[in-house]
């Protein structure tokens, strides 16, 4: 049997991840339901001919609900994270906020010290969100009117985490959600 291989980069949003799987050749069926932002683990997946998008599907959420309980249970005990969804909603912006992997913690620790004192989180990226949802990216820069939009996702106008992840982050962001940098 020949393998093939899949590559999920970090940061896309579930719709794009989809719109790879539905273009992958070799995969067969159409997927059933929709698993929501932030369910699926960007890897690379190995698979046979013939194999079920859906099943697919499943294993990059099994391997993203694995991933994250496994660092949870690791977790630093100074974050201000009461739950699995509250990881996986900051590791999504940590993963759009920067690609740099030495930069994740410091952006982490930064989010963190916002959310103790109850600060705005002032993303970029939840405002990019507010404004194309999941089904678009923002093909322009920010404009300070952007700043302004109302949305839950908007971390400029409200305080805390959005309701749900923005993108679906990869390992490295989710480290460093669970844990910041000291300094």
């Amino acid at each position: 049997t020949v393998r093939r291989k899949l590559t999920i980069a970090e940061g896309l949003t579930t719709r794009q991840v989809l719109a790879l799987i539905t273009a992958a050749d070799g995969l067969t069926g159409k997927m059933t339901d929709n698993p929501g932002e932030g369910a699926l683990l960007p890897e690379t997946y190995f698979f046979s001919h013939g194999d079920s998008r859906s099943d697919l599907v499943g294993r990059m959420a099994r391997g993203m609900k694995d991933f994250l309980a496994r660092e949870w249970l690791g977790r630093a005990e100074n974050i201000t994270l009461k739950n699995l969804k509250e990881a996986l909603v900051l590791a999504s912006i940590i993963e759009k906020e920067t690609g740099r992997d030495g930069e994740r913690a410091r952006i982490s620790a930064v989010f963190h010290n916002r959310l103790r004192r109850g600060m705005r989180l002032q993303s970029d990226p939840t405002v990019s969100y507010a404004i194309t949802g999941p089904l678009r990216l923002l093909d322009r820069a920010l404009t300070r009117g952007d700043l302004k939009t109302v949305s839950p996702y908007n971390t400029y106008r409200v305080y805390g985490l959005p309701p749900t992840p923005i993108t679906n982050p990869g390992r490295e962001s989710i480290h460093a959600a669970l844990h910041p940098s000291s300094n």
